[in-house]
Order: structure tokens, then sequence, then C-alpha cells
């Protein structure tokens, strides 16, 4: 069994009891509203995920978490 959920693709191989994430290269999030950049530099960026903590961009190829380990 497959479900897909805005924390992205989850496996159950027992008809739910137990689930593994198969999200291994596949990126998906949404953020809450409320999103912000730095005002002097577009490469900072500061989000709120929903159910997935907080990330950062700092110009790179990926977010950081930096809230909700």
């Amino acid at each position: 069994m497959f479900y897909g959920t805005d924390g992205g693709v989850f496996e159950s191989a027992n008809g739910g009891e137990s689930f593994i994430g198969r999200n291994g290269g596949f990126v998906t999030t949404q953020f809450y509203n409320g999103f912000a950049n730095a005002a002097n530099d577009s490469t900072i960026a500061l989000g709120g995920l929903q159910d997935n903590g907080t990330v950062k961009f700092e110009g790179g190829r990926s977010w950081n978490k930096v809230i909700g380990r």
C-alpha cells in the first residue's frame, strides 16, 4: 500500500501496521503562509512547512532544516 501526503510518499507492506518513507530523491513540501526572504540578500529565505518543521535557504542546492529536526 502506498499513500501520498504533504510530507511525501510512504509504503506499507503489512496493511498499514507500519510505514516506510519512499522519499529518497523525491522533494516535496508545502509552505505555510508567511514565507520570508532577506531584504538585502535574495539568496536567504526562511519558511515554515506543513508538518515538516522550518527550513532555511542560503543559496545552495537544498534547504536546511533549522527547527523541527
